[in-house]
């Protein structure tokens, strides 16, 4: 028999307040977990996990800026995997796959493992968290792929602005050369005379 890794409906909590933390991420574009906040135990582990390859690997060692890991990730061979750069650490294909409830979970298959009273209330239980759980996971999912695709347009953008700031650069370098090889002429044209 496979190990059960909720053995009571007070060992859901932890599922509810996962649920509760993907409806707070869900409901705003702002970044609401970092190291100081309160986040449930079980997305304290997936933060960590993803912890090297992402923005809160940044805050997380209080290097938040340009330099940071997620920053530097989401340029170059990042984008070019994809454009997943955090991503693609993790998988990019399992990440962003929709997630289905085989029927057999949700069928009477397993009531065999749920006879009693007690058991029956914590399969109910589980699996209405289960149909949120994929929910909230699809929903997600599908914000991710928005994000990914904003990324990339501000990306193109950034780039794009890159390569005038830098021309402008080039450009003013250049006069700013010719006019310092004028000066030094006409100086030693005034001090010779």
């Amino acid at each position: 028999m496979a190990k059960k890794y909720y053995k009571n409906v007070e060992a859901l909590k932890s599922v509810d307040e996962l649920l509760s933390a993907a409806d707070r991420s869900l409901s705003t574009s702002r970044v609401i977990f970092t190291p100081a906040s309160t986040v449930p135990p079980t997305l304290k582990k997936s933060l960590i996990a993803v912890a090297g390859t992402g923005a809160f690997a940044a805050a997380s060692a209080g290097t938040i800026g340009a330099t940071g890991a997620g920053v530097a990730s989401l340029t170059g061979a990042g984008l070019a995997s994809g454009g997943l750069g955090t991503v693609g650490a993790i998988g990019a294909g399992a990440l962003l796959a929709p997630m289905v409830i085989p029927a057999a979970i949700l069928s009477g298959f397993g009531y065999l493992f749920f006879k009693n009273k007690k058991n029956k209330e914590l399969r109910e239980k589980m699996e209405y968290r289960l149909k949120r759980a994929v929910t909230k996971q699809n929903e997600i999912i599908l914000k991710l792929k928005l994000y990914i695709r904003k990324l990339e347009e501000a990306t193109a953008d950034l780039l794009e602005e890159n390569m005038k700031l830098r021309q402008k650069i080039d450009e003013l370098t250049a006069v700013n050369e010719a006019l310092m090889s004028e000066i030094n002429k006409m100086m030693s044209d005034l001090s010779a005379a």
